[in-house]
């Protein structure tokens, strides 16, 4: 019979007289024996104790349990996070001010890359107003903001994430804007693509970059739109249009690109190819869309002054110096009759 032992004995006496007597006989008695709990085991018994504490916010029985228990308060519990780590992700203030400031429990403790502030940016409590004292008290005891998880993910990132504007507002003088996660997204990203309006508008005004492209190669604004979230693009920087430079802009193709005077008009200004030839010397060929707007001809380009070139459009003294050092550099080389391109014979007008 399953879960019954049958032992196997001499009879209880010798004075029995049995033909049938084998030298043995049956006992059906079960034997009982007394279970003990491992060591290991109520350890595991104290700490599952110790979480039920935690997530309910009893804090008299979580004092007790820290009391009655072996455990360190920065160690992990049962495989899992610190008591720290557990009660930030749960919204449990009162334990929480308990652990750092009774138990001075290390408010930068990291479990598999994540710190107790990024699971409190992270809180599963939806009350917000409790959340911010929550990260407040936090940051009093030295949590560190710019940390990243294996992900790449911030504690910034995750309050973009959740819509904590209190929160955001918070860090915000203390956080790098441009800092990326893994997918190359900043925290914008994470505002836009879980729709949280006031957060996108709040990283805009408070002048974060919202025109660097993730590492797919899409803009914030792009992102919206393909999730359908087209209320921020209100917020967001309206992309500008792509100038693409005329082909004929940049070689000479046509007797009309090498003798353009002897035209009544022309599609290019004159001789702009040798601007192009000349930007790209300069390793300033990133500007040649700007004189290519204007349509400014190579005579126009060469006695071209410092506020002629702000005027088309290039705004930094820098790049306006090395493009009228090059001018001059131009101007001070020695002619030569070979210089003049040669027309062949096979040109024909287009």
């Amino acid at each position: 019979m399953p879960g019954r032992e049958i032992n196997y004995r001499p009879p209880m006496t010798d004075s029995e007289d049995s033909d049938d007597y084998d030298g043995f006989y049956f006992d059906n008695m079960v034997s009982k024996k007394e279970r003990t709990i491992s060591t290991w085991q109520q350890q595991q018994n104290i700490n599952a104790a110790l979480l039920i504490a935690i997530t309910s916010g009893d804090i008299e029985k979580f004092m007790q349990q820290v009391r009655e228990s072996s455990i360190s308060i920065n160690e992990s519990i049962n495989g899992g996070f610190t008591p720290l780590m557990t009660a930030c992700r749960e919204g449990q203030l009162s334990i929480v001010k308990c652990l750092l400031e009774d138990f001075k429990a290390d408010a930068n403790k990291q479990v598999d890359s994540f710190t107790p502030l990024m699971l409190a940016c992270e809180c599963i409590n939806t009350d917000s107003h409790r959340i911010e004292r929550l990260i407040e008290l936090l940051l009093k005891h030295g949590a560190v903001i710019n940390v990243s998880d294996k992900y790449g993910n911030t504690p910034f990132m995750r309050a973009c994430k959740n819509g904590y504007t209190g929160v955001v507002r918070r860090m915000l003088k203390d956080v790098s804007f441009d800092a990326v996660d893994n997918q190359g997204c900043t925290p914008i990203f994470h505002a836009i693509e879980n729709n949280r309006a006031d957060i996108v508008k709040l990283l805009v005004d408070a002048g974060v970059n919202a025109t660097i492209a993730n590492r797919k190669g899409y803009t914030p604004v792009q992102v919206a739109q393909f999730h359908g979230f087209y209320d921020l693009l209100e917020y967001l920087p309206k992309e500008k249009d792509t100038y693409v430079v005329p082909p004929q802009f940049l070689g000479y193709n046509t007797l009309r690109d090498y003798i353009p005077r002897i035209f009544l008009k022309s599609d290019c200004p004159e001789y702009f190819q040798e601007i192009n030839v000349i930007l790209s010397s300069l390793n300033m060929g990133k500007f040649l869309e700007y004189f290519a707007k204007e349509r400014i001809s190579l005579l126009e380009f060469l006695s071209m002054n410092d506020d002629e070139l702000k005027d088309v459009g290039i705004k930094y003294p820098i790049f306006r110096m090395k493009i009228m050092k090059g001018l001059l550099d131009f101007h001070l080389h020695h002619w030569s009759k070979k210089s003049i391109a040669r027309v062949s014979r096979s040109s024909k007008e287009k």
